[in-house]
């Protein structure tokens, strides 16, 4: 399965916000137990670390998560403010201070926790009575 990193640009409305930590949706979550809804592992020493919302490499807060898939913005990750990151089986990284989610799919890990935390909005079900369909 091929991974794609893409501008939050083009992630769908009700994903984005201007101010990404004040959308995030649910409070802060252990990092053991985003871990287990995205289907990444963690270290068991970071499992108590609270992750506060999702943000690409550029924009991460001390609390946010981040994700590395595509190797070109490697160099991004010595910059990065985020408190961990989501990377590949095999991404070697050096930076001691930052705790580490593998997942076969790093893109789709981190596209799960922006599920978790950005939930779609929940909408009713509605029935025009006048509509007819053709018999």
């Amino acid at each position: 399965m091929a991974s794609f990193d893409l501008p939050f640009s083009d992630l769908p409305t009700y994903l984005t916000c201007e101010n990404h930590q004040a959308c995030a949706t649910l409070s802060p979550m252990k990092l053991i137990d985003l871990a287990a809804q995205t289907g990444a592992e963690c270290a068991l020493s970071d499992g108590d670390i609270e992750i506060n919302a999702v943000a690409c490499l550029d924009e991460a807060q001390p609390g946010d998560i981040t994700f590395l898939s595509n190797p070109k913005y490697t160099n991004k990750v010595a910059t990065t403010r985020a408190s961990t990151i989501y990377v590949s089986e095999t991404t070697e990284i050096v930076r001691t201070d930052l705790a580490i989610l593998r997942a076969k799919d790093p893109y789709l890990a981190f596209t799960r926790a922006l599920v978790v935390f950005h939930p779609r909005p929940d909408f009713e079900a509605y029935w025009d009575p006048t509509a007819r369909s053709k018999e």
